[in-house]
């Protein structure tokens, strides 16, 4: 396990010796209350403090909303709040954790985060492949920019020997329509 003080070190190296502009930290799916955000607090004062990069948070929308500010407070610039996919009966067999948060507890998330970060601030992903509808992903594209939140949509890389590596990746075509249907949603915002 990596300290907040080593994670700073290789922050202010990587900016230093490779240029690096800015840091991502991400938690996973830690099974506590804070959902890592806590641990996320500690290691961006110690990146902020010793690099001034800019850092992003991914975190699961924790328990009690006001890590959110105390994120903010820390050094971090942007959220991530990834729900994966807004197919209920998908995400209860891709992401059970967060199917267990809730669709709607990620919508309220999203809107407390959006408060402290502001808009395209926070951002979540949603990904394509999964057995997900086309609808399913444009109702969550539209909930997430109605609420000030960005949607990454990208397509699903299964990695070799992950539980999804017999999945293949969904084909260009339909990326292509999805993305063009997306892309005026977010234009517009």
């Amino acid at each position: 396990v990596k300290t907040p003080e080593m994670l700073a070190e290789v922050a202010e190296a990587a900016a230093r010796l490779d240029g690096a502009k800015d840091v991502t930290l991400t938690t996973g799916s830690p099974n506590r209350s804070d959902r890592g955000a806590s641990y996320m607090v500690r290691c961006a004062e110690a990146i902020s403090e010793r690099s001034g990069l800019p850092i992003q948070v991914q975190i699961e929308p924790p328990d009690d909303f006001s890590w959110f500010a105390t994120l903010k407070d820390a050094g971090t610039e942007a959220l991530g709040l990834h729900l994966e996919t807004f197919d209920a009966d998908v995400l209860a067999r891709v992401a059970p954790g967060k199917a267990a948060q809730g669709i709607d507890y990620y919508l309220k998330a999203w809107e407390a985060a959006v408060e402290v970060f502001g808009p395209g601030q926070v951002s979540t992903y949603l990904i394509l492949g999964l057995g997900e509808t086309k609808e399913s992903v444009l109702a969550g594209c539209k909930a997430a920019i109605e609420r000030g939140v960005y949607p990454f949509v990208v397509p699903l890389r299964p990695s070799p020997g992950s539980l999804l590596s017999a999945k293949r990746p969904p084909s260009p075509e339909y990326m292509r329509e999805v993305y063009e249907e997306v892309a005026p949603l977010i234009a517009e915002a």
